[in-house]
């Protein structure tokens, strides 16, 4: 943890500093505090390996800048004070600046234990905000040494530091590693990864798709017989039946899924064909890359957020409602509702279902057995909620557990694993479904 931070007058006056701009990095949080005749860039780390205190000459290059929610309460709360000293906690990874606004002292502070940050902010009469905990209405007078007292409970120790430990020497040693990381012909040692898992992945699902032919010998043996079985296995390849169907339906089930094994075999050595391009765009050099902002760390934050709902508590954009038999279902009426469906409300063995290759919400049935589903109502609730035309509704659906968020696109999935079926639509569902 680096311990040079410069010490400045602490009374408000001449000798006080104002926090002007606050930037962030996946690692940083940059702070910049001018002084008279001088501005300083003071640099906080996030944690993993990026603990401690730095100063800069700079503020960081554009293309490693980020957005988050804790760069965002930092510009909201403390741009614009007033600062004196800043402290390093002699006792433990700690930073403390006292800062000032409307005459009234405040304490922000940062707790570093193993990988992980923390934070907290002291606002006076508007209450104490803690990273781990949220905000808290509190009555006590703090000062800076019962600030730091509260850290105890997160096990703030004795451990006198010794000098810096982190994965950088310096701030533009920071820099030019993660520019070096963006410039052409760097080939990222977790992208390479990346390309093994998705090659494993498709090669896997290929090797399946191909055992058509074995599959189909192995059904056409005279002593073969699926007979009372829910599933069975074949060269790896699982099939589930439900218990109402026969021998032969049973049969047929299976050769539908094999007809579609020869499409699924086309499609895969396409993605394989594509995957190998990549990568031999990203070993040539050919390939500029962009800051992974996924990795951006974030403090341990148990603040929440208007979109996170305490349980039981409903979330406005969602319908839900309950079929005759008691099953449970809802319906996204936005793209975020949809998103939290699918990652809040449903578990992974539900079903999932949407219009087939058009927009539509997403709807959502608390259940893990196809033969208990309605589909005709169903299928009626979404082609009122999407506005759909037309009397015979063709619907998609799956297990929420084969669904994948895309990237930047809220309310939007892959499907794996997709079925289809159409249905009829039946004026009376809202007699039949039980709106909540």
């Amino acid at each position: 943890m680096s311990a040079n931070v410069k010490d400045y007058n602490d009374q408000i006056g001449a000798q006080s500093g104002q926090i002007q701009k606050i930037y962030s990095t996946p690692h940083f949080i940059c702070i910049t505090i001018r002084f008279p005749g001088e501005t300083i860039y003071l640099y906080l780390g996030r944690g993993s390996h990026f603990e401690g205190v730095w100063q800069a000459t700079r503020v960081p290059p554009s293309e490693l800048r980020v957005k988050d929610k804790y760069l965002e309460y930092l510009r909201k709360h403390i741009r614009g004070a007033k600062v004196g000293k800043i402290f390093l906690d002699v006792k433990d990874r700690i930073l403390l600046i006292p800062y000032y606004k409307q005459g009234k002292e405040n304490y922000f502070a940062i707790f570093w234990r193993g990988r992980s940050s923390f934070f907290l902010n002291f606002e006076g009469d508007n209450g104490l905000f803690k990273s781990w905990s949220g905000f808290e209405k509190t009555d006590q007078v703090l000062d800076s040494k019962s600030v730091l007292d509260i850290f105890n409970s997160l096990g703030r120790g004795e451990m006198e530091l010794k000098g810096k430990d982190s994965k950088i020497d310096s701030i533009e040693d920071y820099f030019s590693t993660q520019i070096e990381s963006l410039s052409k012909g760097h080939f990222p040692r977790r992208k390479k990864k990346s390309f093994e898992k998705k090659e494993e992945r498709i090669k896997k699902d290929l090797k399946r798709v191909q055992s058509a032919k074995i599959i189909r010998e192995a059904l056409e043996a005279p002593d073969f017989k699926i007979g009372e079985k829910i599933q069975i296995e074949i060269e790896g390849v699982k099939f589930k039946f439900s218990r109402i169907l026969n021998e032969y339906k049973k049969r047929d089930q299976v050769y539908q899924k094999l007809k579609g094994f020869k499409k699924g075999e086309a499609i895969l050595k396409q993605r394989l064909l594509g995957l190998e391009k990549e990568r031999k765009k990203w070993e040539e050099g050919q390939v500029n890359p962009k800051l992974e902002t996924k990795k951006i760390i974030i403090p341990v934050w148990a603040q929440k957020s208007t979109s996170e709902k305490s349980k039981g508590e409903k979330v406005q954009a969602v319908d839900y409602f309950k079929t005759e038999t008691g099953l449970k279902l809802a319906i996204g009426k936005d793209v975020n509702a949809n998103d939290y469906l699918r990652n809040k409300w449903a578990s992974k063995e539900d079903f999932w279902f949407h219009l087939e290759g058009l927009k539509s919400p997403h709807l959502v049935v608390k259940c893990s057995d196809t033969p208990s589903i309605p589909f005709a109502e169903i299928g009626s609730i979404i082609r009122d909620y999407g506005k759909y035309e037309f009397s015979e509704i063709p619907l998609i659906y799956t297990q929420v557990k084969n669904l994948k968020g895309l990237k930047g696109k809220s309310g939007s999935v892959t499907v794996k694993k997709g079925k289809y079926i159409r249905v009829q639509y039946l004026q009376n569902w809202p007699e039949k479904i039980i709106r909540l």
